[in-house]
């Protein structure tokens, strides 16, 4: 190879005399403690109390968790949502989407402006589609601790994930590895680093498209109940397969590697 020449393949650069090699290496989730997070006590009637208002009421759950980030894609996901509740009235007063939107870098004008945004045009959805005793859109404007976000995780029938970019996003292996009941799909952005691994068992959606994000949707609550649990079962065996104690092991192994073939 000459000088600045480049192979995709092998994640070599060759560049003035020297060869750099590129590999990446994405992060996972600890896989054995949100387990046993969701499985606790405390989290096993939070999840029960979640269901039975839920099966009660004859709803489907939705959540997503975000920063209140531009990068997010919080106001094309509220465009979605809207189009998805035009396109299929059949949903309304059946399916409820819980936003956790958490504000964030307040000190900076924008991003507050952001957020009243993003809180007015989910009063729109609301105000467009709302009924007596049902709202389409909740949004909790704080964090949950740990343990009690991963059981929403559990108690959901779905998640979105639709970062305009995203570097991996590990809320999508969270949804994952909290889904011990095997009961929920994931809806996940194609330009997340998670698509990546995720890609053939999740929803991939566009999070620009609301109408194919809405169609999306909609094919994602029509498959059956065996077909979501072989696919959230395929994505857990892969988390499984790749922890985050994986994650480290191949970054000091490729190092060790690295260091031997200079001796």
């Amino acid at each position: 190879m000459g000088i600045g020449q480049c192979s995709r393949e092998t994640g070599r650069i060759d560049w003035q005399g020297r060869s750099v090699h590129v590999k990446s290496f994405p992060i996972s989730v600890d896989v054995n403690a949100i387990e046993a997070m969701v499985e606790s006590p405390r989290i096993r009637r939070w999840v029960r109390g979640i269901r039975r208002h839920v099966d009660r009421r004859d709803q489907i759950l939705g959540i997503s968790v975000d920063r209140a980030d531009y990068t997010k894609g919080l106001l094309p996901r509220l465009d979605a949502m809207k189009e998805f509740y035009t396109l299929y009235p059949q949903y309304r007063e059946h399916v409820t989407y819980l936003q956790i939107v958490v504000p964030s870098r307040t000190e900076v004008a924008e991003y507050r402006r952001f957020y009243e945004q993003v809180e007015k045009k989910t009063q729109e959805v609301n105000q467009r589609f709302a009924t007596n005793g049902w709202k389409p859109i909740i949004t909790l404007p704080h964090s949950l601790d740990r343990p009690r976000l991963m059981g929403l995780f559990r108690a959901a029938d779905f998640a979105v994930v639709s970062s305009l970019v995203d570097g991996m996003n590990l809320v999508a292996k969270e949804f994952v590895a909290a889904q011990v009941d095997k009961r929920g799909v994931l809806l996940l952005s194609e330009t997340t680093g998670a698509a990546n691994e995720l890609e053939h068992e999740s929803f991939p959606i566009n999070p620009l498209d609301p109408e194919g994000f809405a169609n999306t949707l909609h094919e994602a609550l029509s498959i059956s109940a065996d077909e979501r649990a072989d696919r959230i079962s395929a994505m857990r065996k892969h988390l499984e397969e790749h922890t985050i104690y994986d994650w480290m092991a191949d970054i000091f192994l490729t190092l060790k590697m690295a260091a031997q073939s200079y001796v």
